[in-house]
């Protein structure tokens, strides 16, 4: 979709950057944020085929890679999950290219979908 076409419905290109995932060693590449009205995307492109976004288009191609859902207090979150058995990817809270905290559950607890449980900065 170009800018235009973007703009057009109401959306907009927050910004694009490169070294995605800095903080995040393996999962480096380039992302564009793309807002539309309450909704985030993030298109993200692999620059190394062996980050973790190069690997995961390298096995199954392009397409959806996770759903993010906006809680309002993470670390509660993550202890009332942690209480019922729900597996997460790392338990450690991570700083995501938007300001934001982060932690993702693993898809072997979320019928095969990788969630991403995120907090505003």
């Amino acid at each position: 979709m170009s800018e235009y076409q973007l703009r057009s419905r109401g959306g907009r290109l927050r910004g694009r950057r490169h070294g995605y995932g800095a903080r995040s060693p393996g999962a480096c590449g380039a992302v564009a944020m793309v807002e539309l009205g309450e909704t985030r995307i993030e298109l993200l492109e692999a620059t190394d085929p062996e980050s973790a976004v190069g690997r995961f288009l390298a096995n199954r191609g392009e397409g959806l890679h996770h759903i993010a859902l906006r809680v309002p207090d993470l670390g509660a979150a993550v202890e009332t999950l942690k209480t019922r058995g729900v597996r997460l990817v790392s338990e450690a809270i991570q700083m995501g290219a938007g300001g934001h905290r982060y932690v993702f559950v693993h898809p072997l607890s979320a019928n095969g979908v990788l969630i991403e449980l995120v907090e505003r900065g």
